[in-house]
C-alpha cells in the first residue's frame, strides 16, 4: 500500500450525486416512540408487580431507546432487565453486540451463549445472527457460516437472511460458492412462487445477481420519497448493501462512502446501520486512517 493510498478514504464523495439523499427522520415515528416510552414508564411504576413483568418492560423500553439512537439509556434499561430477571434471554441477546462494540469479545459471546441457553423454546434465530456477526468480524468464518445457516434456516425465503448467509459464505468458502448459493436460493423462491418475493429486500438479491441496476434500485426508492419513514428505511438498507457489493468488487473508497451514507440515514435500530459502522471501522484500519471521516467532510 503506497503512502498516497492512506488518504484514499478522505477524498471527496465518490458516490454519484444522483444516488445521494439525506432523509429526514419521520416525525410521526419519533412521536410514536416517545409516547411509547412514556406509556411503558407509567406501566413500570404503577402496573408491573412481578420481577418478570418489570424485566419485560425494561427490555421493551431499552429497545425503543435503541431505535432512537440513545445507546446509554438503552444499555441501562437492558441491564435493569437482567437484574429483574436473570433468566430472561432477550436482554442478553442485545447486550452481546454492545459488549462487542466495547471490545469485550469474550463477554459478547458469553452473553449470546447465555441467550441461546435461556431461550427454552429455541424460537429466536436472531441470537444466531448476532453471534454470527461477531464470529464474522473476529475472523472465525466457519463459525460465522454455521450461525448464519441456522439464522437462514428459520425462514429460508427471506432475502435478508439469504444475504447474511451470503456474506459469511463468501468469507468462508469463496465468492464463487457464495454466488452459486445465492442464485440457487433465489431460483428456488421463484420456482416455488414464494410469497416472500414481494419483500422489497429481493431487490438486493437481484442487484447482487446482476438482475437489477443501481439506477433501477434508486428509481424504486424514489417512488416512496413522500413516505418519510419508509424512504429512510430503504435508503439505509440500500446504502449498506451497495457498500458491501462495492467492497466485494474491490472498490473500497466507494464502499466506504456508501457505508457513511448508510450511517447518515440515522436508522439507528436497523442492523444495516450498525454493520455499516463496523465496515467503516474495518476500512479505516485497513487504510490506517487515524480519525474517522464525517459525512460532512466527504460531501463538502
Amino acid at each position: 500500500m503506497s503512502s498516497s493510498d492512506t488518504n484514499l478514504l478522505e477524498e471527496p464523495m465518490s458516490v454519484p450525486s444522483k444516488f445521494i439523499y439525506f432523509p429526514n427522520p419521520s416525525q410521526d415515528q419519533l412521536a410514536k416512540e416517545q409516547n411509547a416510552i412514556t406509556t411503558l414508564m407509567v406501566s413500570l411504576d404503577s402496573q408491573a408487580k412481578t420481577a418478570q413483568e418489570k424485566s419485560e418492560l425494561f427490555y421493551n423500553i431499552g429497545a425503543i431507546y435503541d431505535d432512537l439512537g440513545l445507546e446509554t439509556m438503552a444499555r441501562f434499561m437492558y441491564m435493569n432487565s437482567v437484574v429483574q430477571n436473570p433468566n430472561n434471554y432477550r436482554p442478553y441477546e442485545v447486550l452481546g453486540p454492545y459488549f462487542y462494540r466495547d471490545g469485550k469479545v469474550g463477554d459478547a459471546v458469553d452473553s449470546l451463549d447465555a441467550a441461546l441457553s435461556l431461550n427454552k423454546d429455541k424460537d429466536d434465530p436472531y441470537i444466531y445472527l448476532h453471534r454470527g456477526i461477531i464470529m464474522y468480524y473476529t475472523g472465525h468464518y466457519k463459525l460465522a457460516f454455521d450461525d448464519m445457516m441456522e439464522f437462514y434456516k428459520a425462514e429460508p425465503d427471506d432475502p435478508y437472511k439469504m444475504l447474511c448467509l451470503y456474506f459469511a459464505a463468501e468469507k468462508y468458502l469463496g465468492k464463487d460458492y457464495a454466488d452459486e448459493l445465492l442464485t440457487s436460493y433465489y431460483e428456488d423462491s421463484y420456482r416455488l412462487k414464494s410469497k416472500a418475493l414481494d419483500n422489497w429486500g429481493f431487490n438486493f438479491i437481484k442487484l447482487y445477481l446482476n438482475k437489477l441496476s443501481e439506477d433501477e434500485l434508486f428509481a424504486d426508492i424514489i417512488k416512496i420519497k413522500n413516505d418519510e419513514a419508509l424512504f429512510q428505511e430503504h435508503l439505509c438498507e440500500a446504502y449498506y448493501y451497495l457498500g458491501q457489493l462495492k467492497q466485494l468488487h474491490g472498490k473500497d473508497k466507494l464502499a466506504y462512502d456508501y457505508f457513511k451514507l448508510c450511517q447518515s440515514a440515522k436508522k439507528f435500530g436497523f442492523l444495516e446501520h450498525r454493520l455499516a459502522i463496523y465496515e467503516s471501522q474495518q476500512l479505516e484500519k485497513k487504510y490506517k486512517l487515524k480519525r474517522a471521516v464525517s459525512i460532512d467532510q466527504l460531501t463538502d
